[in-house]
């Protein structure tokens, strides 16, 4: 639920009460009640209840979505479970690129504690993807994660994300280039205009490395 305002007619009030319950739905251009088993989950980055009270979300709606509400802090409020989600995603990014990448030294343990995470879960699970493909030895290392250490002392922007450094073992390229691409593929649905778009090349370019790289479009 993005928090937008969603046009509803006062005279379907008692039928999307019904429908909130999830008990029972009418199809358009039917007259017969069809029973149903719903439960809904709504998940929205904005306090509801201000934007009700601002006329800017529906409060019949929101009363209906608003059973039970779990309010999850940000990610750089919650400690330790930004190690706990490390682990966890350099767990299923190492069964997926085939690597070994198990510890994580203390200096960039304390990187990721002390970054802010703006992008929140998202943004830590591509640092780490990064990471995981930068990496050529089963430690993960502050030169992987491509983040800059925070500045609070400073007035420009004190949690930019650097650019990225060259390990000193050196990276497999074409292997990089390869999931750079899949994830491009990937995040764009398989539209391959908007995937070479997202990396900075021509469609034609990602055609050639699509099949140079043998992945499927």
């Amino acid at each position: 639920m993005s928090g937008a305002r969603l046009p509803m007619p006062r005279s379907r009030s008692r039928d999307c009460s019904r429908q909130g319950r999830g008990d029972s739905v009418r199809r358009v251009g039917s007259v017969r009640e069809r029973k149903i088993d719903v439960r809904i989950i709504a998940a929205t980055n904005r306090d509801l209840e201000r934007e009700v009270q601002r006329e800017r979300f529906r409060s019949d709606l929101y009363f209906r979505l608003a059973v039970i509400v779990l309010h999850v802090p940000p990610l750089r409020d919650r400690g330790e479970d930004v190690v706990l989600l490390t682990e966890h995603f350099l767990r299923l990014l190492n069964a997926k690129y085939g690597r070994t990448v198990r510890d994580i030294s203390a200096p960039a343990r304390e990187l990721l504690l002390s970054y802010p995470w703006p992008g929140n879960v998202r943004e830590l699970s591509h640092v780490i993807e990064r990471a995981v493909l930068w990496s050529r030895g089963p430690t993960l290392e502050v030169e992987h994660l491509s983040l800059t250490s925070p500045d609070h002392g400073s007035s420009a922007e004190p949690h930019a994300v650097g650019q990225p450094s060259l390990p000193p073992q050196g990276v497999d390229l074409a292997h990089w280039e390869k999931a750079m691409i899949e994830r491009a593929m990937r995040d764009a649905g398989g539209n391959q205009t908007k995937a070479a778009q997202r990396i900075g090349i021509s469609r034609d370019t990602l055609r050639y490395r699509l099949r140079k790289f043998g992945v499927q479009p």
